[in-house]
């Protein structure tokens, strides 16, 4: 079989771009890991998943469009900002240690990978 004959069970084409992208929204924010996506340029948010909203304690529309520094004021210190300085740079992902992360708002420990999709 051909992949441009593989249907889905409603019978639509399952290669074409607006399908790729449901498939991605969907597993994007069923997945039980805490996941956001932001622009390198100025560390602003434009999703995050479900997972994310829980455990940082913060709903998606507090987040969405604010910068990174503005909803976590010590990534700093954490590392994070400097890592995704890095990424955008190089290109290359790097992941970090787990490492406490704490602010006034909350507390706890974070693994972070950071990856640069395509443009």
């Amino acid at each position: 079989m051909d992949k441009d004959e593989i249907k889905s069970p409603d019978n639509k084409p399952q290669n074409t771009q607006s399908w790729k992208e449901e498939v991605f929204y969907q597993v994007f924010q069923s997945n039980p890991t805490p996941m956001a996506i932001s622009r390198f340029e100025d560390a602003i948010y434009i999703d995050i998943n479900k997972a994310a909203e829980k455990t940082e304690k913060n709903s998606w529309d507090k987040v969405i469009g604010k910068k990174l520094l503005d909803i976590f004021p010590t990534a700093k210190e954490f590392g994070i900002f400097d890592a995704l300085k890095k990424v955008y740079k190089g290109g290359i992902p790097v992941e970090l240690p787990v490492t406490l992360y704490k602010d006034d708002r909350i507390s706890g420990y974070r693994n972070n990978y950071i990856y640069k999709l395509p443009s």
